[in-house]
């Protein structure tokens, strides 16, 4: 008698009816007829047949194509709740059931678990990195690392990183004999006490004048030997020679200050910008730039 035998019939039989371990009949009928007659002159035959037969439940046994190329189980993300006492795990590729999961050596029971989340209990631990561990029914795993809490220890100090252009100059002022301070565009060479000056010609003729505060483009330009006069603004006090005490704040202030003017204060863009006298005070724009 001649057998001609589909193995697909039996894998997928096995694969999706009748699984050996569910219904062990089915395949107990197949091996071993129940019809006993001729069983001698047919003694051979069956033997080829249950060869084939087991030959074929091989092949389904083993995994199919599909099967074969379904990608390992893998953790993407862990995502502790301290305060609910809840651990989320996600990626890809997860198994049909539940897992087993460990955190370090402690087994953490599992709440739900679909293709891509696990939920289980998170009991209070100390602060540290743990191995995560997801093992399910047919052997696959997968593994991750979890920190919790504080974090590790840092790492090596990198290498230094390029020096930095150099920074403008800052605002100073110097104590003791030749000291003082000015910009890199400022042609101030003074010699003279406790005098500051910043700006392109700011105290630029100064020669014994004392504590002369100097700030703008030709600020308190031409004094020489006066002393404690402050000026902040382009071309402020820059009349002023052996005057003392004068204060002017805002451009052009006391511009054609007299050589000895004295006491003056003039707050304001052009305040006092024409005044020769002395013990002079004006407060806006403009104000007394008309009084000499």
């Amino acid at each position: 008698m001649l057998y001609l035998l589909d193995a697909n019939v039996l894998i997928a039989a096995n694969r999706d009816y009748y699984p050996l371990g569910r219904v062990p009949e089915f395949w107990d009928w197949l091996v071993f007829p129940s019809v006993k007659e001729h069983q001698d002159e047919e003694h051979q035959d069956h033997r080829i047949f249950r060869l084939c037969l087991a030959v074929a439940l091989c092949v389904g046994l083993s995994p199919s194509g599909a099967d074969a190329q379904a990608p390992s189980p893998l953790i993407t993300a862990a995502i502790p709740d301290a305060e609910n006492a809840n651990l989320t795990i996600g990626g890809a590729g997860f198994r049909e059931g539940f897992p087993v999961v460990y955190l370090g050596n402690l087994e953490l029971p599992v709440r739900w678990a679909t293709e891509s989340t696990v939920d289980t209990w998170l009991p209070e631990l100390q602060p540290g990195t743990y191995r995560l561990t997801a093992r399910w029914s047919d052997g696959s795993q997968a593994d991750f690392y979890l920190t919790l809490g504080a974090v590790g220890p840092a790492g090596p100090a990198g290498a230094p990183g390029p020096k930095g252009d150099r920074g403008l100059p800052g605002f100073g002022a110097g104590e003791g004999v030749g000291a003082y301070f000015a910009a890199a565009d400022t042609t101030t060479t003074t010699t003279t006490r406790r005098n500051t000056s910043y700006g392109t010609n700011a105290l630029a003729a100064l020669t014994t004048g004392e504590r002369n505060t100097a700030f703008g483009w030709s600020t308190v330009r031409q004094v020489t030997t006066g002393s404690h006069n402050t000026g902040v603004g382009g071309q402020t006090l820059s009349g002023v020679t052996t005057g003392r005490n004068n204060t002017a704040v805002g451009a052009v202030a006391m511009q054609t200050i007299g050589d000895s003017s004295s006491r003056n204060t003039a707050v304001g863009r052009g305040a006092l910008r024409h005044i020769l006298g002395s013990d002079n005070i004006a407060i806006g724009v403009d104000a007394g730039s008309a009084y000499s």
